[in-house]
């Protein structure tokens, strides 16, 4: 298949979308799991520390690959800062990602900042398949 991606914000379901899409991957395959911070929630909680929010799906981000490493699974975590639908377009666009895998329950904490249904969003920017996991 080439790349794919997987959308991880820390939700048990997220969770289920990053191990889906690492049971569709072939030998050479790229698994690019992505961790969107976004730009609203950094502004609208500016009197607060983020690091007890943020910290943890950083850390659970990085525990994530460095297990699929020592798996030797082809896995690379990316932690980016801005409005989710663009992050996402960029990192699809920059790794050449045949599918996206995401879960059908959202962190609630980061999705009310999201505008929109995000697996709706992501089909009419992109037009690679979505995988919606429960």
């Amino acid at each position: 298949m080439g790349s794919m991606l997987a959308l991880f914000d820390g939700s048990p379901s997220s969770l289920k979308a990053v191990e889906k899409a690492r049971t569709l991957l072939k030998d050479d395959d790229m698994l690019i799991v992505l961790s969107v911070i976004p730009t609203a929630h950094i502004e609208a909680m500016e009197d607060v520390d983020l690091g007890d929010e943020i910290t943890p799906i950083v850390k659970a981000l990085e525990d994530l690959i460095l297990q699929y490493t020592n798996e030797s699974i082809n896995a690379n975590g990316i932690v980016r800062y801005g409005d989710v639908l663009s992050e996402i377009v960029q990192v699809v666009e920059e790794n050449d990602c045949e599918l996206i895998a995401i879960g059908a329950e959202p962190n609630t904490r980061l999705a009310k900042f999201q505008v929109g249904d995000l697996p709706a969003l992501i089909c009419k920017k992109l037009s690679i398949p979505v995988l919606l996991v429960r």
